[in-house]
């Protein structure tokens, strides 16, 4: 039997992932927003963005991310089909950069941190469910570069913060 891959899974289920994640993913931009007030000058990159429909608590203006082409089909902002580990943008563009619940399916998150700090100048916000295997690899991925970083725990999510500058 055939698994898909994130990308194929996301594609099927492109119609109705505000219903199924919605919710969930607003709430998380809504507790992000309050550990960050970004200004509608600053420039922000979204990875794994999917439809972006939580986008819309922020100021700012977004440039969004995600290899399934159907999720980013409902994304109202700037979008490129792209992955994390291959961002189509020059050094230090974005002021910022997220990615809520994404990183889980990261082919190399050791290259998706390096793409996310080289195109980053100040913070980076990423989310993670606090039962993934994740954890470990990423607390371990940003020790490993010298960044630093603190965490933030929302209901069964563990956010990372770091600062880039």
């Amino acid at each position: 039997m055939k698994v898909d891959t994130p990308e194929e899974y996301y594609n099927k289920i492109a119609r109705a992932y505000n219903e199924l994640y919605g919710e969930e993913q607003l709430q998380k931009a809504l507790f992000l927003k309050q550990l960050v007030d970004f200004s509608e000058q600053d420039l922000i990159l979204d990875v794994g963005s999917g439809t972006g429909h939580y986008l819309k608590v922020f100021k700012g203006k977004f440039v969004c991310v995600d290899p399934s082409k159907e999720l980013l089909s409902k994304n109202p902002y700037e979008k490129y089909v792209a992955k994390a580990e291959s961002l189509p943008f020059p050094d230090k563009h974005f002021d910022y950069t997220l990615s809520l619940t994404a990183v889980q399916n990261f082919s190399d998150i050791n290259k998706a941190i390096d793409e996310m700090v080289r195109v980053t100048k100040k913070a980076i916000y990423i989310s993670t469910m606090e039962v993934s295997k994740v954890n470990p690899i990423l607390k371990k991925v940003l020790s490993s570069k010298g960044l630093r970083f603190t965490n933030k725990k929302f209901n069964k999510e563990i956010f990372y913060i770091i600062e880039l500058k």
